[in-house]
């Protein structure tokens, strides 16, 4: 994953109206960002996740990405912020650089002046210069379509199991199985428990260790971001599974992880663990307050076991919070998942395809050459201000990124939106190269 840099961009720092100054944050500014993002979101956690961000000491973040407008005159120095998270992302399998832009505020004062389109300006320069393929949010419905975004990401189910329901232990009875926080020791056997979860999944979070051992001590108290991962050990003392999980404000401890060894049942393990995750408390003091949760929330893959283990305990399918997506460069991205787009289709009756696939966004449009089933060239492509060709399919602008990331099949693509069409021969490529498939991400 590219390091953040102290390194100034070239269009940074840049005067806007009003004396306003559009620049990158320095450690200098840990403590008004800090007290921004808390008075802005109303939200004093999120101003301990600032400052935890910007301290130098995150694995992947630090103050030089954050930008902000500022206002020298003001007592309140910053009347806009946007901080960038830089994290991997694998592409079914594939790791590929990410920025998620975080913490994204206006001072109220100052709203309707396009200062968030200038702070989302410099967000996209910081993620360039960090060599991130994409951008990735979750935030206000249709806002960041403004900023060249869409939704195109579905990270999973969530469901909550009440804590009314929680398995009861029998009298007298000890617990089967120990858990105890993780340590630096435990993370090599994590590391294929997790890969196990993201398998089949077309989108998944890249865990490397250094990420890993900032979960385990690296967040201030009373930070959102910080995870409290765990490991489970039979009456041997033997490692049998993990788990990971957070303090949703909302009410709710979420389990974001969770696998046992081969030869050990989920089953066996779950009343377990679901017993000790609702009777977290000091972890997440500062998340709840006076106000204890009332549900665990599996936040694990549409297919994970743990689901068809509780069915019958748990509630509906939550609102999705579906993220956004921007990519700045299709060719480039495509060009970088090239090896996945051969492989798929290697295994389909195109493995020799020769030809060209020319999309048209109708203000600009992409060209895919292959040649004996590899892509050879991806490239813009300026379709003509006549009728396309029968053999070039279309897309309106930003819905392709639907059908990448595996969020929409074309079939339901071409169903909701008329100007959404191939032909035959296209129609099979596109489905080959692009099959809809749920993704999985662990997020922060």
């Amino acid at each position: 994953m590219p390091n953040s840099s102290t390194a100034p961009l070239h269009d940074l720092p840049r005067q806007l109206a009003g004396g306003l100054l559009l620049r990158q944050a320095t450690p200098a500014d840990i403590d008004a960002a800090a007290e921004f993002a808390a008075s802005m979101h109303g939200d004093p956690a999120l101003g301990v996740s600032a400052r935890d961000l910007m301290s130098g000491d995150h694995p992947t973040t630090a103050a030089s990405d954050f930008v902000l407008v500022t206002n020298p005159t003001a007592r309140q120095r910053i009347v806009a912020m946007a901080g960038l998270i830089s994290q991997t992302w694998a592409y079914d399998g594939l790791p590929f650089g990410v920025g998620l832009p975080e913490l994204v505020a206006t001072d109220p004062a100052y709203r309707r002046r396009g200062l968030m389109r200038a702070v989302m300006e410099g967000i996209h320069c910081v993620s360039a210069a960090r060599g991130h393929l994409a951008s990735a949010i979750q935030g206000l419905r249709w806002f960041y379509r403004q900023f060249g975004y869409e939704y195109a990401l579905n990270p999973g189910p969530r469901r909550d199991l009440p804590l009314s329901d929680l398995p009861t232990l029998p009298q007298d009875q000890p617990e089967p199985y120990t858990v105890r926080r993780m340590v630096a020791a435990d993370i090599p056997l994590i590391a294929p428990l997790y890969r196990q979860q993201c398998a089949g999944q077309a989108i998944t979070n890249v865990l490397d260790e250094a990420i890993r051992r900032h979960d385990i001590s690296g967040y201030s108290p009373g930070s959102d971001l910080g995870d409290w991962t765990s490991v489970v050990v039979d009456s041997a003392g033997r490692f049998v599974a993990y788990f990971s999980t957070w303090g949703d404000p909302w009410g709710a401890f979420t389990i974001k992880e969770l696998a046992s060894i081969p030869g050990v049942p989920l089953a066996d393990l779950l009343p377990t663990i679901l017993r000790f995750t609702g009777s977290l408390r000091d972890p997440y003091a500062d998340t709840f307050g006076d106000e204890p949760p009332e549900a665990i929330r599996l936040a694990l893959s549409g297919d994970h076991p743990a689901h068809a283990l509780l069915n019958d305990r748990l509630g509906p399918l939550l609102p999705r919070q579906d993220f956004y997506i921007r990519v700045p460069d299709l060719p480039r991205f495509l060009q970088h998942i090239a090896p996945i787009l051969e492989q798929r289709l290697a295994a389909s009756v195109l493995r020799e395809l020769v030809g060209d696939l020319r999309l048209t966004f109708f203000r600009g449009g992409l060209r895919l050459a292959f040649d004996q089933g590899c892509l050879r060239v991806a490239a813009h492509w300026e379709p003509p201000d006549v009728d396309e060709p029968r053999h070039t399919a279309s897309f309106p602008p930003l819905v392709f990124l639907k059908l990448l990331f595996g969020y929409r099949s074309l079939a339901e693509l071409r169903y909701a939106y008329p100007d959404c069409w191939a032909d035959e021969r296209d129609t099979r490529l596109l489905e080959t190269l692009f099959p809809k498939q749920p993704s999985w991400l662990r997020q922060l």
